[in-house]
């Protein structure tokens, strides 16, 4: 990841420590619905929520560009073959929390900047989409360097006929409705290292939407089988899902398998 990440302050990362994807539960109440609470709504209480460089979008990949530091995610990511996360809940689902600072894994920036697994989370359907299409899930892995400045790796799952049993994601639903509790986990599973990806500048998907992230999701998708999927679905309620709706990418620059120059972002 770049150093184009500062500019999400530190506020922005204990937002996310402690409410998983944005805003202190004690403070304004926003939801996924279609009220004035709900995504359409949100930059009434959360100013920032109305900016110009928000998350999701959607990706177009014949649209994206090629810089000329061409990379693979096997170039940046180092993460632990097993590490533990603390289980509790966040808006309705899941956040599993690295138990203990800077064993998780990290990611290294280009320019030597570490930025350290903090916790992993899932929407449902998918935040980010693909032309037009979104997804039955996304992980959301984000990662905090010790400015207080984050980043986020997003990966993609399509459902598919896999045993419960070979997939990597059956363990966490185990604790999907779990409000305390340590489970082991190997992110590795679902971040290949061979895979290119896309990248942008971009912001928190929930209040308080704040900007400045360095957002990178992963081109190759992770099978689900529909009893892992359902098992999400169901506990955080089905439609309208956990997930807010693209946003317009207003000149940004979405690069594939790399990042932008400092000079050619939009």
């Amino acid at each position: 990841m770049v150093r184009a990440m500062v500019g999400a302050f530190a506020a922005a990362a204990l937002a996310v420590a402690a409410g998983a994807r944005g805003a202190a539960e004690d403070g304004p109440k926003w939801d996924w619905g279609s009220g004035d609470s709900g995504p359409n709504g949100w930059a009434a209480n959360f100013p920032d929520c109305g900016g110009k460089s928000q998350s999701p979008i959607d990706i177009v990949p014949e649209l994206t560009s090629d810089p000329a530091n061409l990379t693979v995610l096997g170039d940046m990511v180092n993460y632990s073959d097993e590490a533990s996360f603390d289980v509790s809940q966040a808006y309705g689902s899941p956040k599993f929390s690295c138990s203990e600072a800077g064993t998780c894994g990290s990611v290294a920036a280009p320019d030597g900047t570490t930025y350290e697994v903090l916790q992993f989370h899932f929407h449902a359907p998918s935040e980010n989409t693909i032309n037009g299409m979104a997804y039955p899930l996304e992980m959301h892995i984000v990662h905090q360097n010790e400015n207080g400045d984050l980043g986020v790796i997003g990966v993609l799952f399509t459902t598919e006929d896999v045993p419960d049993s070979d997939e990597a994601v059956a363990p966490l639903w185990k604790k999907v409705d779990a409000t305390e509790g340590t489970i082991k986990a190997n992110l590795n599973n679902f971040v290949n290292p061979e895979s290119g990806f896309f990248s942008w500048q971009g912001s928190l998907t929930t209040p308080p939407c704040t900007e400045g992230l360095q957002w990178v999701l992963q081109k190759e998708t992770v099978p689900i089988s529909p009893a892992a999927r359902n098992a999400f679905w169901n506990y955080i309620g089905g439609f309208p899902g956990s997930a807010r709706p693209t946003m317009p990418l207003n000149g940004r620059i979405v690069t594939a398998n790399g990042f932008p120059t400092p000079a050619s972002r939009g």
